[in-house]
């Protein structure tokens, strides 16, 4: 089960990274792990969060309240990855949704190369999908600490993977509607803690 979650929560970052490849703009090492890190460590925050919250609700309930959570938090990605327009109020949030909408939108001094804070925006770009998910799974008293790290590892394996993906595939048509794919996964997977468990 941890590893079908760390895996749907960490797709964005390959599509991510996909992108970049796509359109040739080069991701360092160095950014890889600050993008990962400021994942992982959104994550564990938010695993923290959920066991302040278990400590309050009856261990028969939150089993299913997990998966309603990893229900919903699926649902909302799919929702956001197929409404083709938004125009958020607060010019962070909008910094945040078009980076998700348009990763390429993350390289602002347009210098092919991302680096510095835009590796951070990145990160917590892709940790906004995760908080809902680290609740969820502080539910099932998975470890704070390596749940975590698993999750940072994924993700950074899947910047490298996305990256090196994107520059061997860049005429392949259709790529944008594999973007469902993390959401999917965690609502299927809802629905399995919800009736299964």
């Amino acid at each position: 089960m941890l590893w079908f979650v760390a895996v749907a929560i960490s797709l964005d970052s390959l599509f991510v990274a996909f992108t970049y490849g796509l359109r040739n703009v080069q991701l360092p090492w160095k950014e890889v792990m600050k993008i990962a890190v400021t994942v992982g460590a959104v994550f564990g925050l938010a695993m923290v969060s959920g066991s302040m919250i278990s400590m309050v609700i009856p261990l028969e309930y939150l089993e299913r309240i997990s998966g309603l959570l990893l229900l919903i938090i699926g649902f909302l990605l799919v929702v956001s990855c197929l409404i083709k327009q938004n125009k958020p109020s607060n010019h962070r949030l909008s910094t945040l949704i078009n980076i998700m909408k348009k990763p390429v939108s993350a390289d602002f001094d347009q210098s092919g190369e991302i680096n510095g804070m835009e590796a951070v925006w990145i990160g917590i770009a892709l940790s906004l999908d995760s908080i809902g998910a680290g609740i969820s799974l502080s539910f099932i008293a998975s470890p704070i600490l390596f749940t975590s790290f698993f999750v940072c590892l994924i993700t950074g394996c899947f910047l490298i993977i996305g990256v090196s993906l994107g520059k061997s595939c860049a005429y392949i048509k259709g790529v944008q509607r594999m973007s469902l794919l993390p959401g999917c996964l965690l609502m299927l997977i809802g629905v399995w803690k919800i009736i299964i468990v």
